[in-house]
């Protein structure tokens, strides 16, 4: 469903996986830390087989995230002479009691009368009534492999301005029941509290049919599961739709 390669440091006895995911172009480092093959082999193993293929892409720079610092001796590794710089990456997830404690998304009370909350499904990915309409079928496909596999598995709300879709948050990535979101508004209709909008929509309809929900916000490069909405302003976005602030990943 959702395009990518794993590639790991023993096919017969798997301790350690290093992830491609296609749609935040860029590595995930999962497993044993302190894995043998990985701390003495993965640096060769990507300068022959996988840093041509990025160069092939035009990717002259790769983000590698891991969950904590025990990965550090192995990051050293792969990078070698050449340098590394790091972020932090703020995860999210749904809180249940404070979603039962607000009240329903209630488009009407906005502020802006003009924006409407829609649900993405087939008869809206069909159409072409907006003016950016394939900015949100660019967005789906970015990530899954076919929108059929997005409308079987994934969901997602769209806010529309006028003829414009000015906001989007949908199921990015799914493993069981917990879905990596994606929430991106569009430049000009930024700061006003549309991806709020989206996202509370998305966050409830997960309350409702028992969903789990991660979302990552990175303080400085947002490319993996937020919106190029920078600094407090998109924590504070998040929290609004009744979401904590368990951890971070470096």
């Amino acid at each position: 469903m959702n395009p990518g390669r794993i590639y790991v440091d023993d096919a017969e006895n798997i301790t350690a996986a290093l992830i491609w995911v296609h749609g935040q172009s860029g590595f995930q480092l999962i497993g044993d830390s302190r894995s043998e093959p990985f701390l003495n082999e993965l640096k060769e193993y990507m300068r022959e087989r996988i840093e041509p293929e990025l160069l092939d892409l035009h990717m002259h720079a790769v983000e590698i995230g891991v969950v904590d610092e025990a990965w550090e001796d192995v990051l050293r590794h792969i990078s070698g002479k050449r340098d590394i710089s790091s972020d932090i990456q703020h995860v999210f997830k749904l809180n249940p009691n404070l979603i039962s404690q607000q009240a329903p998304l209630d488009i009407c009370a906005s502020q802006d009368e003009k924006v409407r909350i829609l649900r993405i499904d087939e008869v809206l990915l069909g159409e072409k009534r907006y003016n950016n309409s394939p900015f949100l079928k660019d967005k789906i496909s970015h990530f899954w492999t076919t929108i059929d596999d997005f409308l079987q598995h994934g969901f997602g709300y769209i806010a529309v301005h006028n003829d414009d879709i000015a906001s989007v948050c949908f199921s990015a990535f799914i493993a069981d029941q917990t879905h990596a979101v994606d929430i991106e508004t569009v430049e000009v209709y930024r700061r006003r509290n549309y991806g709020a909008m989206v996202a509370k929509a998305f966050v409830e309809e997960c309350s409702r049919v028992g969903s789990r929900i991660g979302i990552v916000h990175r303080t400085m490069q947002a490319q993996f599961v937020w919106h190029k909405v920078w600094g407090c302003h998109s924590i504070l976005t998040i929290e609004f739709t009744g979401m904590i602030y368990p951890h971070r990943w470096v």
